[in-house]
């Protein structure tokens, strides 16, 4: 299959937008997937944090190794729910 590799077509789809062909679509499937039940369980996270009283290192540690960005985003959007 002619195209550029899932890794690729993810970093240009989430930066840009734009969709690439893709000589691995189903594994760039499974990366859209992923990212989206991250986003998902951070979205849930914040906004039962105030209730759970738990650290943010408590909800990291659900994740084997996650990339520094994920607490970053989860700090964001803990940030965003404080402010309204």
């Amino acid at each position: 299959m002619k195209g550029n590799d899932a890794k690729y077509c993810f970093w240009k789809l989430d930066s840009t937008g734009k969709i690439l062909p893709c000589s691995q679509p189903e594994l760039l499937y499974s990366i859209l997937v992923c990212k989206k039940s991250v986003g998902f369980h951070l979205n849930i996270w914040a906004e039962g944090f105030e209730e759970m009283g738990e650290e943010i290192d408590y909800y990291m540690a659900e994740f084997y190794h996650p990339p520094n960005w994920v607490k970053v985003s989860f700090e964001k959007k803990l940030q965003k729910k404080m402010e309204s």
